[in-house]
């Protein structure tokens, strides 16, 4: 049901976002990807178009991990899960909040073994200066987890 409510709100911003960018070309996604699990890994310049027009683009389920302290007020974190976006704690959300990412990213392996994608802002956090900062790790512990749980045939591709 939520992939609905998310699709319809992609398909509406996404006829205004065309206006702005018409020539959107993707790298590295293969039409053979659309029934294997992927783990997109975005930088964080483009924080809310990239999550817009990935599954726009690509026709993919996608579940976004996104900072946990937006997910405080109760009316947002309905909204939040209820378009498919999971918290991610860091270290800057308190010394043992790093722990509930064991319970995310199995979360994220369920949605890896249905053959849909998973996107991650690698740089874990954002910058005005238009630069790679150092990429976390997150990224490779679900890629790895989620074959590790299913004895590594899942065969799930990572997209930079």
């Amino acid at each position: 049901m939520w992939w609905y409510y998310y699709e319809a709100l992609c398909r509406f911003v996404g006829v205004f976002l065309r206006f702005f960018h018409w020539d959107i070309k993707i790298n590295g996604f293969d039409e053979d990807l659309r029934n294997r699990p992927v783990v997109f890994i975005i930088n964080h310049q483009n924080t809310f178009l990239d999550p817009l027009y990935i599954p726009l683009l690509t026709g993919l389920h996608v579940t976004f991990l996104t900072r946990a302290d937006v997910f405080k007020l109760p009316i947002v974190d309905r909204i939040l899960y209820s378009f498919q976006m999971l918290p991610i704690f860091r270290i800057r959300d308190g010394a043992g909040s790093r722990r509930k990412n064991n319970y995310i990213f199995k979360k994220c392996v369920e949605r890896l073994a249905q053959k849909e994608g998973v996107i991650i802002f690698a740089e874990g956090s954002h910058d005005l200066r238009r630069h790679l900062r150092p990429l976390k790790t997150g990224f490779a512990k679900i890629a790895f987890l989620s074959e590790e749980m299913h004895d590594w045939d899942l065969d799930t591709i990572v997209v930079p």
